[in-house]
């Protein structure tokens, strides 16, 4: 397999990718559209607007200021670049910037290897200038052709070429993919889930992203240790969902970095409610790390078991055969002790140093059978863990288990309290659950990143990334290694990471939002 191994071309990869909006001065071709190129059927496809301008360009420089904490980071983001670029002696002023044009971006076509096959897409101002640079130190020149398109290749196989103004550089196989793309009109500029996705996300964006699920699929099922039973039943959920890909658009300003994402989709019945996982989150301690607000949780596991079913996708036969197994060990009835009282919910994770728990919560329609539900399980662990010991939860305001075993670091609680069924790992964090000190819908972080989404997306997911990284900096130690520091530092200048999305007819739209400090 031919891989794009000159390091130069790794090395102007990294720059284009750290040059999202880097660039400044004179224009590019603002018509070239490096997804004009691009095959159809790729699995991943980036790209990165390199020349922004008015809005675009202020909201940015806003963004990255504070997150390198500079007056200006387009001077500083330059100066990293040419530090990568440095040793295969090309300069970004020099050799980029006088042909770099608005757009630029790369995409991979097989990555079942340890090397990838795929190439840099580039809209250029001079293509002549582009191919001398991304040439620059090439050895063994040969002229190839393909198509009626010539191209040229290295010693090490990379490839280079012009194909219809927009320069390709990468594998072999990447480039001649890309020009027979072109040849046969299978493009991803102009395949219908590729554009109809793009459109759903907004067009102020500092960089797109493409995800071709099914391709993805293709690749996976080249690894020969991939299981091909579950090829068939992947692909049919893909298609009863109508996922064939998703669009993803980042933008950035003063106040956040954001990430859409929309994927062309059928509107699924008893779809969860957005805003009662909202509420359900703001319901979460307000010390909670991550929390994840759910919505009609008994109705969402029938649904995808449903959906399992239908895929055969189960191995060893129905999910609702072997459920009902499971509940003839427990002594229960599962729909009935289990899925039909859980109603909306939330799952957190909470604490310092190193007493770290969390909890799930969930509305219970039915305490009686929930309680049924946990005795089954003590049955169940009882019979089967004979290291377990499982008591009464000798704890104010709730009724249930603790459970503690040998290889557990602390007590498992599964209890009722009121309306609610508890399950918690550590004491703290079920009296978190049982009487939070201050809701997480409270929280300054969390408000900001919620805020943050705009209106019409209600948060459904929350990390708290400050107190996040200086948790795991402290566990890992990685704080001492130079650039990893460097790294936390950076990450130092988010507050707090919200995500939520909702379905607009025949697009499922999402959006991440990271606060900034």
């Amino acid at each position: 397999m031919t891989t794009i191994r000159r390091p130069v071309l790794l090395s102007l990869l990294a720059a284009l990718l750290a040059l999202v909006l880097a660039a400044c001065g004179a224009s590019g071709d603002e018509d070239a559209s490096p997804a004009s190129v691009v095959p159809a059927g790729a699995p991943i496809y980036l790209e990165a607007t390199v020349r922004p301008e008015g809005d675009l360009r202020a909201d940015f420089d806003a963004a990255a200021g504070k997150v390198l904490r500079t007056q200006n980071p387009s001077a500083q983001i330059r100066e990293m670049v040419d530090q990568v670029l440095r040793e295969d002696d090309v300069s970004y002023a020099k050799d980029i910037k006088p042909w770099l044009g608005r757009r630029a971006g790369v995409f991979l076509s097989d990555f079942s290897d340890e090397d990838a096959e795929g190439a840099l897409v580039l809209s250029t101002s001079d293509t002549e200038a582009a191919l001398d640079a991304l040439q620059k130190g090439a050895k063994g020149l040969q002229d190839r052709s393909v198509a009626g398109t010539d191209y040229r290749l290295d010693q090490e196989d990379n490839a280079f070429a012009v194909v219809e103004d927009v320069v390709v550089a990468g594998s072999e196989q990447g480039v001649r993919a890309a020009i027979e793309a072109t040849q046969g009109d299978k493009t991803l500029e102009g395949s219908d889930p590729f554009t109809r996705a793009r459109d759903a996300v907004s067009p102020e964006r500092l960089g797109l992203g493409w995800i071709n699920l099914g391709a993805i699929l293709d690749v996976a099922a080249q690894d020969p240790t991939f299981p091909r039973e579950a090829l068939g039943p992947l692909r049919q959920l893909l298609g009863g969902q109508g996922a064939e890909g998703v669009a993803l658009a980042l933008s950035a300003d003063a106040n956040a970095v954001r990430l859409d994402a929309a994927a062309p989709a059928r509107p699924q019945q008893g779809a969860p409610d957005p805003a009662a996982a909202a509420q359900m989150l703001r319901s979460a301690p307000g010390d909670a790390l991550v929390a994840v607000g759910l919505a009609d949780l008994g109705g969402q596991i029938r649904r995808q078991l449903d959906l399992l079913a239908q895929s055969g996708a189960v191995p060893g036969g129905d999910p609702q055969a072997l459920l009902e197994g499971l509940g003839q060990q427990l002594g229960i009835d599962i729909e009935r002790d289990l899925f039909a009282w859980m109603g909306n919910g939330v799952v957190f994770a909470r604490g310092s140093g190193l007493d770290i728990g969390g909890a799930l919560v969930v509305e219970s329609s039915d305490p009686a059978a929930t309680r049924r539900g946990i005795s089954g399980i003590r049955r169940f662990i009882e019979a089967t863990q004979e290291d377990a010991e499982v008591d009464e939860a000798d704890v104010e305001g709730a009724e249930g288990l603790r459970i503690e075993a040998p290889d557990l670091p602390v007590a498992i609680f599964l209890v009722t309290a009121g309306d609610r069924f508890i399950a918690a790992v550590g004491e703290s964090s079920l009296q978190a659950a049982l009487e939070p000190d201050g809701a997480l819908g409270e929280a300054e972080g969390f408000r900001q990143a919620a805020g943050a989404l705009g209106e019409g997306v209600q948060p459904t997911l929350y990390v708290d990334i400050a107190r996040t990284v200086d948790l795991a900096a402290a566990f890992t130690g990685a704080a001492q290694d130079p650039q990893v520091a460097q790294a936390l530092r950076y990450l130092q200048s988010f507050t707090g990471l919200a995500a939520g999305g909702r379905q607009e007819g025949g697009v499922q739209r999402g959006r991440l939002a990271l606060g900034l400090r």
